[in-house]
């Protein structure tokens, strides 16, 4: 194993603009991906008129899912909740 040598200046310099680059990507992709996945994960979880800002939000639970879905299977997706991923799965 090679020992670890001591970098110059203009080592140095170009490592730390891979990592800036790195940063920036890594933070591009928090905003607009992982933020929006978790907030549309929370937000299917509760009730939120938005003309009442955050004061509006009411967690429900599984109840928009069960509305979704409909209980007796007549609801207003309970067809397309089975017939796109059933054979997305199989």
């Amino acid at each position: 194993m090679k020992a670890k040598t001591k970098l110059n200046k203009i080592q140095l310099r170009e490592e730390r603009a891979g990592y800036g680059f790195l940063l920036l990507s890594l933070i591009g992709t928090t905003i607009f991906i992982i933020v929006p996945i978790l907030m549309s994960m929370f937000l299917g979880f509760t009730t939120w008129n938005p003309m009442k800002g955050l004061a509006g939000l009411d967690f429900v639970g599984l109840q928009n899912f069960r509305d979704m879905a409909g209980t007796s299977g007549s609801g207003p997706l309970s067809g397309i909740t089975w017939c796109i991923p059933c054979p997305t799965f199989l």
